[in-house]
């Protein structure tokens, strides 16, 4: 009964957002598998693309979410680069945002790559996806990133990571 009710109650909040979505926007693709080159290297990046929709002039990427998303600051940054890979395969898209899929409020797209910075934050990623990538062909060693109050207590790497012993080494 409970998995039905919850069923019953997410089928009908994504019907009414697609109806509300009825201004331009159709459905051009779901589980879309896209693969690009990186420039200036021999390696191919490959990801699945929840949906992608058009409209006249625009295409927007939408990454369902069960959970939690990433929020502006951690997209733009780079720090989270789920949506903005995806923006690197799917040339074509002007925006990308996530959809969380909840029973408990109305479905809303949020926290996304807003048309007006596509471009900027498409070109950063692929900026510091080949930096990063030159530098793993060298050897070098990479920066540890990442906000060791948050994320690493989730971590299941956190032994091998060194943003503990970044952070350890700042403090003295």
């Amino acid at each position: 009964h409970v998995w039905h009710q919850t069923w019953t109650t997410l089928a009908a909040n994504i019907i009414n957002w697609e109806l509300e979505q009825n201004t331009g926007w159709r459905n051009h693709g779901n589980e879309v598998e896209l693969a690009r080159p990186v420039p200036k290297t021999e390696i191919r990046l490959y990801g699945k693309i929840d949906r992608i929709d058009q409209a006249p002039e625009q295409e927007r990427i939408i990454d369902y979410k069960t959970g939690a998303s990433a929020g502006p600051k951690q997209i733009a940054s780079g720090e989270n680069v789920q949506l903005l890979t995806y923006a690197l395969l799917d040339s074509e898209a002007t925006e990308a945002a996530y959809l969380p899929l909840t029973t408990d409020k109305e479905i809303k797209t949020k926290n996304g790559i807003p048309s007006a910075r596509m471009d900027e934050l498409r070109n950063q990623a692929l900026e510091r996806l080949t930096d990063m990538l030159s530098a793993m062909q060298k050897e070098a060693r990479m920066p540890a990133n990442g906000e060791s109050n948050t994320a690493c207590k989730y971590c299941k790497i956190d032994g091998l990571c060194r943003t503990q012993v970044l952070a350890e080494n700042t403090e003295t």
